[in-house]
């Protein structure tokens, strides 16, 4: 029987060589508390709360991930991870960290898309809820957006081992693409080619919801990270900015029309 959750992102981990000034960024600019969890050989594990929520992660990257830059992942429920891994490869993708399992939690692994993105399928562990109890609020994720060289590849892809399917509707003359996930309600988030002149692979960019989005992205060099995209409007839904951790691991901030 499928999983409740099959098709939503719930979880979302920070990759990074400097968890310390990270999270000394994201507490300031976000707002998010962290509760630290020992993960034995593991090291540290810093969850991020919005308020009583658990909404991701801070890891720090190890020896043998030298070189990787900084990035987040975003974790997919799934109700069969192996079938997910077999779907993926079969579709062109790479499974780059085989199927393990988290303490009560349930089993993960790591896929790269054929065009580099990188995401990990969950099976939970049971089959409770395991989303926040106020998904909306502020420093909740609320989109989550894939940014390809191949739409229409990607498209493919995501439904052969996730099982969503896509609309494409029109933003200011070039196309985007909105995911739909079966009968949900909640929008797995959005799809677009890369931007004129951007190059390079796939990549998955996540949105967090803030106060302001004008006066959070003014904070962001006085706390040590970077703008790499001004605040703009987003038609009929809101303001968004994207921006740099002092890692260079890169998120969206968004501020809903209306408040």
């Amino acid at each position: 029987m499928a999983h409740v959750n099959h098709g939503r992102f719930i979880w979302h981990d920070l990759m990074t060589p400097d968890p310390a000034a990270d999270l000394a960024f994201v507490k300031a600019l976000v707002g998010w508390s962290v509760a630290d969890r020992d993960m034995g050989a593991m090291g540290t594990y810093h969850m991020l709360m919005a308020g009583d929520d658990g909404v991701g992660g801070v890891v720090g990257m190890g020896p043998d991930e030298a070189g990787l830059p900084a990035h987040w992942i975003g974790y997919v429920v799934v109700t069969d991870l192996e079938a997910t891994l077999a779907a993926a490869r079969a579709a062109g993708g790479k499974v780059v960290v085989e199927a393990f399992d988290i303490a009560d939690v349930g089993r993960t692994a790591v896929v790269v898309d054929p065009h580099g993105a990188a995401f990990s399928p969950l099976q939970p562990a049971t089959a409770d809820d395991m989303l926040p109890s106020s998904p909306m609020g502020q420093g909740r994720f609320c989109w989550w957006e894939l940014v390809t060289p191949d739409p229409a590849g990607a498209e493919a892809f995501y439904g052969q081992v996730v099982g969503w399917s896509s609309h494409a509707i029109d933003m200011g003359g070039r196309p985007y693409w909105l995911w739909t996930n079966g009968d949900d309600p909640m929008n797995p988030g959005g799809l677009m080619a890369h931007p004129e002149g951007q190059a390079g692979p796939a990549y998955w960019l996540y949105y967090v919801l803030v106060a302001d989005v004008d006066a959070s992205t003014a904070r962001v060099a006085g706390l040590g990270g970077r703008v790499l995209s001004e605040p703009m409007d987003v038609p009929g839904q809101g303001r968004m900015s994207v921006i740099a951790l002092p890692s260079g691991a890169a998120l969206a901030l968004f501020t809903a029309a209306g408040g």
